[in-house]
């Protein structure tokens, strides 16, 4: 039987798609004898393309009879048909005598199959699959990137505060006065001004007035 992993088939798949269907199998079928199996056999190679030892096998307990199930098989998503086969121990095939089923799978979902042994009725349900079911099937899965943190905020450059004006105009310091003497009358005192000028060239230059008063 086909085993239950990826299949070979799989790495042929179409390159429009890019992650393939799972499906399995629940067949009702009374018409076993003490050692026969039951087989699905089908159009794709994950069904054995019609050879019936090359098919999925299906199992079943004394508890589920005559209930048989299958695995999940990934396969290549599309349209399948198949038939449910009894294989005796001596290696006779007796084919169920309906016409081919018909199903289809699709990318990235699994489905479920419900039939029975010579019978037209066939119950479908498709699923999503899980991210296990994904990574069961060899789909690598990328994770997600955390977002990168924001670059640490740099602070902004200092700027010198703007000189309000004109920067040719004088900027006055303090006066300073200092006391002269005189002949006849009381001191004068000789008033000294001192003025810082900016010149074009962005230096500064210092110029002093002298302008004598009497106290």
């Amino acid at each position: 039987p086909a085993p239950p992993g990826r299949s070979p088939a799989l790495d042929a798949m179409p390159p429009t798609i890019t992650i393939p269907a799972k499906i399995f199998f629940q067949v009702t079928c009374r018409e076993t004898n003490v050692g026969d199996t039951v087989w699905v056999v089908g159009s794709v190679p994950e069904l054995g393309s019609w050879e019936v030892k090359e098919g999925l096998q299906l199992e079943t307990t004394a508890d589920s009879f005559p209930v048989w199930k299958s695995p999940q098989v990934p396969i290549i998503p599309g349209k399948i048909q198949f038939k449910i086969v009894i294989l005796s121990e001596n290696g006779n095939a007796r084919w169920e005598g309906t016409s081919n089923k018909d199903v289809q799978t699709f990318e990235s979902k699994r489905t479920q199959v419900q039939c029975a042994f010579n019978s037209d009725d066939m119950l479908c349900a498709t699923m999503k699959m899980t991210e296990k079911d994904l990574e069961a099937a060899g789909v690598k899965l990328s994770k997600a990137q955390p977002p990168a943190e924001p670059a640490p905020a740099t602070p902004d450059t200092a700027v010198p505060p703007e000189v309000e004006g004109d920067p040719a105009e004088a900027a006055e310091v303090p006066e300073r006065t200092v006391p002269l003497k005189t002949e006849d009358g009381p001191p004068m005192q000789k008033s000294q001004s001192r003025h810082l000028f900016r010149l074009s060239d962005g230096s500064m230059q210092m110029d002093m007035t002298k302008t004598p008063s009497l106290m």
